[in-house]
Order: C-alpha cells, then sequence, then structure tokens
C-alpha cells in the first residue's frame, strides 16, 4: 500500500497598501500596490490570502493619524490569523517610530513574515530579521523627518514672503488669492455691517441663501450631490478667517503682509471678531430676545424687569412679570403688540426731536480715557514684545531652556495685546445712530433696524414701566408710563 502524500498546511496571507496624498482621489495608487500584491500572492502556491486587501488611501503614517484598515490588519495579527503580510514597501506599513515599535513586538510574539515588494523579506521571528525591520524602519523614517523639515522651512518661507499656503478657497478672494472677487467682498463687507449693527447670523443667512448666493465651499459640497448653502458656522468662519485682512498666518501668527488685497479692513474684522467670539457685545444688543421690551421695561408694582411671551405662534404676546422664584411678582401682564405700537410711536417722534442723535451718540461712545488707555497699552506691549526681540537676538535657540525662557516671555506678551485688541475691538463697535444721520424719515426707516438695534435704540432713549391695571378689556396706554433718559 502507497504512502499517502503528506500535505502542507496553506500560510494565512495578508495584503496591506497604503497611501499618503491621493491627490486625484481615485485611489490609483493602492490600486496599483493591491494589483502588484495580489500578483505575488498568485505566484506562491502555499500562500492562501485570508480576505480583502487592507487598504488605508490618503493617510499619512508619519503622524499619529487612525489607521483603521492598519488596525484591523494589526488585530488580526494578534488573534493569530495572518502569518505573512504581503506589502509593497516596508514605509507603506510604518513611517513613525513608536507605531513600528509596536508593532514588530507584536509581529514577533506571532511569528509573523512580513514580505515587500520592493525591498528584502523579513522573517521577525528572527533577531536578524527584527535587527533588519528595525534599520530600514529608521532610513524610512528619517527620509520622513528630512521631508518634513523641507516643507516646514519652505512654508515658512512662503508665509515670510506673504504667499499664498494653498487650501481651500477664501470668500471674497479668488482661488490663487492673488485678487478680491469684487461681488463676494461686496457681499462680505455687507454683512460685516450687519452683524456690527446687531443682526442675527441666522438671518443673514437666510437671506443670503434666498438670493442664491452661495459660500465658498460651493464647489466641492455641489460634487457630493447636496445644495451648499449659508449656514451660521460657515458664516462666522468666513468673517473670522484672517486671510481677508490681506495679512499673512502661519501656525496662527501674524507674520506680515501677504501678496493679495484685503476684503475687510482691520479695525472692521477686529470688531466683527470681538462680537462673534462673545466677547464684545454690548449690552441691550444680545440676539436672544424676540420681543422688543423684555428684559428692557419694567414692573410697575416690584420693579422687576418683565419678560415677553408667546405660548405658541397663533396665542398673541404679552409681556408678565416673572414669578417670584425668578425675582418677580406676577403682578403686571399687558398685550405686547399695542405697548410695542406705543413705544415704538414714541421713540421714532424722539429720534426727530432736537438732541436726540446726540444722547444716542454719547450712549454708544466709550469712555475717552479707556480709549487712551488703552491705546497706550497697545503701545507698551509692543515695545516690551520689540525689546524682548533685541534681547533675544543672539541666543542660541538650541538650547531648550532658553528656548523655553523666550517663549514664556513671548507668550505673556502676545497674551496682554490679544486681550488690549479686543478692548480695542469692542469700542470701535458700530454707533447706535449708524444709518439714522440725514434721515427724512425716521418713521419709514425704522421697521427696516434689526430687533437687537431696535432694543438698544429703546433702551438709550427711554425707561417703560408696566403699571398694574385690570386685565382684559380695552387697551390703556395710561397704563405704560413711559419718561425720556436724560443724557449721562
Amino acid at each position: 500500500m502507497p504512502p499517502e502524500p503528506v500535505t502542507t498546511p496553506l500560510l494565512a496571507v495578508a495584503v496591506y497598501a497604503r497611501i499618503s496624498h491621493d491627490r486625484d482621489s481615485d485611489a490609483a495608487g493602492v490600486t496599483r500596490q493591491v494589483e502588484d500584491a495580489l500578483t505575488l500572492v498568485d505566484r506562491h502556491p502555499e500562500w492562501k490570502l485570508i480576505g480583502p486587501p487592507y487598504v488605508d488611501n490618503d493617510i499619512s503614517a508619519t503622524r499619529a493619524t487612525p489607521r483603521d484598515q492598519y488596525d484591523r490588519l494589526m488585530t488580526a495579527v494578534g488573534h493569530g490569523e495572518v502569518q505573512v503580510i504581503v506589502v509593497y514597501a516596508l514605509s507603506r506599513l510604518w513611517r513613525n517610530r513608536r507605531q513600528r515599535a509596536d508593532a514588530l513586538e507584536v509581529l514577533a510574539s506571532h511569528r509573523v513574515r512580513v514580505v515587500t515588494l520592493k525591498g528584502p523579506d523579513l522573517d521577525l521571528s528572527t533577531a536578524s530579521g527584527r535587527m533588519l525591520a528595525g534599520l530600514l524602519g529608521e532610513v524610512d523614517t528619517f527620509e520622513a523627518e528630512q521631508i518634513g523639515e523641507r516643507v516646514a522651512r519652505a512654508k515658512q518661507q512662503a508665509a515670510e514672503q506673504g504667499r499664498n499656503p494653498g487650501g481651500g478657497r477664501v470668500y471674497g478672494l479668488t482661488p490663487d488669492r492673488t485678487a478680491t472677487i469684487p461681488e463676494e467682498a461686496a457681499i462680505l463687507q455687507d454683512v460685516a455691517k450687519r452683524v456690527l449693527a446687531g443682526e442675527p447670523l441666522r438671518t443673514i443667512c437666510r437671506e443670503l441663501n434666498e438670493r442664491g448666493i452661495r459660500p465658498a465651499l460651493a464647489t466641492r459640497t455641489e460634487r457630493s450631490g447636496r445644495t451648499p448653502l449659508w449656514n451660521a458656522q460657515t458664516l462666522r468662519r468666513s468673517l473670522m478667517n484672517p486671510t481677508i485682512t490681506g495679512r499673512r498666518i502661519h501656525h496662527g501668527q501674524d507674520i506680515g503682509p501677504a501678496i493679495w488685497p484685503a476684503v475687510l479692513d482691520r479695525d472692521t474684522f477686529d470688531a466683527v471678531s470681538g462680537l462673534l467670539s462673545g466677547r464684545t457685545t454690548p449690552p441691550g444688543w444680545t440676539n436672544k430676545h424676540v420681543h422688543l421690551l423684555s428684559g428692557i421695561a419694567k414692573c410697575g408694582k416690584c420693579g422687576a424687569t418683565v419678560v415677553g411671551t408667546q405660548p405658541h405662534r397663533s396665542a398673541p404676546r404679552a409681556y408678565l412679570c416673572p414669578p417670584i422664584m425668578q425675582g418677580g411678582c406676577r403682578g403686571v401682564r399687558r398685550a405686547a403688540d399695542p405697548v410695542d405700537a406705543l413705544v415704538e410711536t414714541i421713540v421714532i417722534h424722539l429720534l426727530a426731536a432736537p438732541g436726540t442723535v446726540e444722547q444716542l451718540m454719547a450712549a454708544g461712545a466709550p469712555d475717552a480715557g479707556e480709549v487712551l488707555a488703552v491705546g497706550r497699552g497697545i503701545e507698551a506691549a509692543q515695545a516690551r514684545a520689540a525689546a524682548i526681540g533685541a534681547a533675544m537676538a543672539d541666543d542660541d535657540l538650541t538650547d531648550e531652556v532658553t528656548r523655553i525662557v523666550r517663549r514664556t516671555a513671548v507668550d505673556k506678551v502676545r497674551t496682554e495685546l490679544d486681550t488690549l485688541r479686543r478692548r480695542q475691538a469692542a469700542m470701535a463697535r458700530v454707533s447706535l445712530v449708524d444709518g439714522l444721520l440725514d434721515l427724512n424719515d425716521v418713521a419709514a426707516h425704522w421697521p427696516g433696524l434689526t430687533l437687537s438695534r431696535r432694543r438698544a435704540i429703546v433702551r438709550a432713549l427711554i425707561d417703560v414701566v408696566i403699571l398694574p391695571g385690570a386685565r382684559g378689556g380695552k387697551f390703556d396706554p395710561n397704563l405704560i408710563r413711559i419718561t425720556r433718559r436724560t443724557a449721562s
């Protein structure tokens, strides 16, 4: 009886492919790697592919960026499901020292062999295989770090020269950032004025979308089959991007003038940024209110400020004193529409009266002493920054302690300057009378003002007290006490 043939178990093989940058988003690079790897697998009858290739497309291995397919591969290795890994080159697996060291330990403990299409095979169950893998890996890491240093230096030079850093298009500027797009620049300038006037971002976005105006990300969004629309986050990002001031920003630092023109001047940009970051909102200009007099008019019984209420859209609006636990007494309640109409009639009349504009200008103007103090503070901080630069001009930046001391000193001055500039931006906010000067018909213009703007003007001109009285029946204007505020 002839002896039975001896069968050798097939080796479990996994294929891994990766490319750092897929510029055309067509996965052509990783497809070539996979095709070559599968060709090699077919030439080895003793190998058995355990499943589809593990592919990480457009993902760097230099940084600690998550690689889902690599993680799945290493999990399979840890479960003992892989004996051979086929990869185009060792650098496709690792560029990072820590990741390579962790992986070599796992591969060695499970006696996994790494076969590369461009390089030697590595038996990681042996000391010589691990040594060779470590040496080749260090060469890969060295190359990656050297490339990183060259790229970083090139980007620094580009920043110092004010050149385009690349990336997505900035609204208001051409894709190459060599010029403004006049129509978009005009829109952004108009939006900035509206924001400074207290108009909510959502209102502005709704109006832009209704006019068919699209954000800068329109082309990319349209490719995905979605309709590109403005939203508060997109508009805020566009308005707070310092690139639109014609300045070159690198690693969060203002390096100097850019080669492209400014869409917004620096003062307007600082004022808008301060408002949108919530640091400079003037009293009474919040966009959280939906009633003209909520938080402004007072209860004639206990003195608490009234709140506006509307249980549902079809219900009439009303002003009422809040309950005791909220500082009120529930002593008054009045229909809001006739109260608002009375207050607005009086305010419009006052706006046409002599001295009213001067009163509003005074209400919106910052204290002259504070303006001077902030300006002097900025000059002093700038002088300290220059002194630090001069004192450290000859320092040895390779010394760790020197670098730490220098960074601490610079950060302190930078923080102080940022704080002072935010205060300066707050004082440069739009005047209450902006757009009201030289108007022949204030009454016709009044409904076009934003609610936040109207509230601020009401607060600056008059005091409103809602007096207690019988509920229901015809509206009695005598129960609404309105007095002119005196200029402070």
